[in-house]
């Protein structure tokens, strides 16, 4: 849809980018109000729809706190994978689909054979940064959660700040934080070597 010329596109876009724009803590702190149990959005929108019969509290279960706060770093990340893949599908040449449309494509083999083949360097770039960047996630966690309930979010950001910080187990932090740093570093590798391609 944003690959089309429309009224108000450019509206639209801005509209679009804002989540990005928005300091993480800032956005955390909007989705920790948000996912409240008592006085959250959340919940409300969840009854009217019918989706649950009573109140839940996102950040209190051990076995979705993940799935809740994966959904604010979405929020927050797909405008700008949306951007990314909206220059890639610019980039494509009309010729491209004019030429499949004189062979006989349909809509599916067109964006099979012509547009997904274009994009994948796009999308594999894409895929490689939601990675390297979900290793280094810490203030949206720490935020909402500070690793709990439980422990259930303690991802290894988390561990290093809690083990050197908090803990004052100077010797594990540094340890863990050299995991951390060698599995950056391999998906800093990947991504040189698909920008490469």
């Amino acid at each position: 849809m944003m690959n089309r010329a429309f009224k108000g596109k450019g509206i639209t876009t801005l509209i679009l980018l804002i989540p990005y724009f928005i300091p993480p803590w800032v956005g955390a702190t909007i989705f920790l109000f948000f996912y409240h149990p008592m006085w959250g959005l959340l919940n409300p929108v969840l009854k009217a729809l019918g989706l649950i019969t009573s109140y839940i509290n996102p950040l209190g279960d051990p076995r979705t706190v993940l799935i809740w706060i994966g959904l604010s770093w979405i929020w927050r990340l797909l405008p700008f994978f949306t951007v990314v893949i909206l220059a890639g599908l610019q980039n494509i040449s009309r010729e491209l689909y004019e030429a499949a449309s004189i062979d006989g494509a349909n809509v599916f083999q067109r964006f099979r054979h012509v547009t997904l083949p274009q994009l994948w360097p796009v999308i594999t770039l894409s895929i490689v940064l939601m990675a390297m960047w979900s290793w280094q996630t810490f203030d949206r966690i720490y935020i909402m959660t500070r690793g709990g309930p439980a422990e259930a979010s303690t991802i290894l950001p988390i561990m290093v700040y809690r083990q050197a910080f908090e803990f004052l187990h100077l010797e594990i932090g540094s340890a863990a934080g050299i995991v951390l740093l060698l599995f950056t570093s391999i998906f800093i590798m990947l991504r040189i070597r698909f920008l490469g391609r």
